[in-house]
């Protein structure tokens, strides 16, 4: 007689050794990051349900569930509190942000678009206001 015997469900993500299921990234891995691509948020950023946080990459759909616990890093990438990902959303939800999955050290350096778009954002008010004062 066999047994079904089901595998538990979970992520491999690249910089963490094994599979990542729900119950391991609770209890087994506080404080431990993986990193996505920002091109994840490319299916949120024209969809009104979404709540898109450039600065941080974090992203909140109504008050139903939200990736938060997040941080922009270089040009390409988003760091996310594992813990915090598998906390409250669903795996379908978490499926897809693994697809977008990428190794640390293909984090590219530099100042990426949400940061640079708020740095001249910040100039163009600060040459509205000097040119305005001028006499």
């Amino acid at each position: 007689m066999t047994k079904n015997v089901q595998e538990p469900l979970g992520h491999l993500w690249k910089g963490i050794d094994g599979l990542v299921t729900p119950e391991c990234a609770r209890h087994k891995m506080p404080f431990e990051y993986v990193y996505v691509s920002d091109k994840v948020l490319n299916k949120y950023e024209n969809d009104e349900d979404y709540k898109v946080y450039p600065q941080s990459g974090s992203v909140a759909y109504r008050n139903q569930w939200s990736i938060s616990h997040c941080e922009r890093v270089g040009k390409n990438a988003i760091k996310i509190e594992i813990k915090k990902l598998y906390e409250g959303n669903r795996f379908d939800t978490i499926d897809y942000w693994n697809q977008f999955n990428i190794d640390p050290n293909d984090i590219v350096d530099g100042e990426n678009i949400a940061s640079k778009a708020e740095r001249l954002t910040q100039k163009y008010f600060l040459f509205g206001r000097l040119f305005t004062s001028l006499k």
